[in-house]
């Protein structure tokens, strides 16, 4: 069935939510380099000013593939993946119907960033929602 609450208007809510926690994170978590920093950032943020600036430019598909890519380069350098990477992965496998992988990927997020688990938690549950009112409408 596929997370048709994405393609509906609350998809808008949900990508403008979690845009805004990310910056959250991102600015509680300070100034980092790209070279020994605290967390490995990758092209995370350049997939994120693609989404925003240039809507439709990058599938769903190439973020989740730049992001996994992230995922693993993080862990060759030991390094912790950057807040809000998970949280868009979820987003967009959510986008290609993996609801499953969507929320593997949220909870990831939580689990690493506890302080992501109250927007992530309330984006969930507002998701299945929807899909709850959209199965009780067909």
């Amino acid at each position: 069935m596929g997370f048709q609450w994405l393609k509906r208007q609350q998809w808008v809510g949900t990508v403008v939510s979690v845009a805004i926690g990310s910056v959250l994170l991102g600015t509680m978590t300070g100034c980092v380099t790209t070279t020994g920093g605290l967390y490995y950032w990758g092209e995370y943020e350049n997939v994120l000013h693609t989404q925003f600036t240039k809507p439709g430019k990058m599938t769903a598909r190439q973020q989740v593939e730049i992001l996994e890519r992230d995922i693993v380069k993080a862990a060759q350098r030991e390094q912790k993946i950057a807040p809000g990477v998970y949280a868009q992965l979820g987003l967009a496998l959510a986008e290609l119907g993996q609801r499953d992988g969507a929320k593997a990927a949220f909870d990831r997020e939580i689990m690493l960033y506890p302080e992501s688990a109250i927007l992530l938690k309330g984006m969930m549950q507002r998701g299945d929602e929807a899909m709850k009112q959209q199965g009780a409408l067909q």
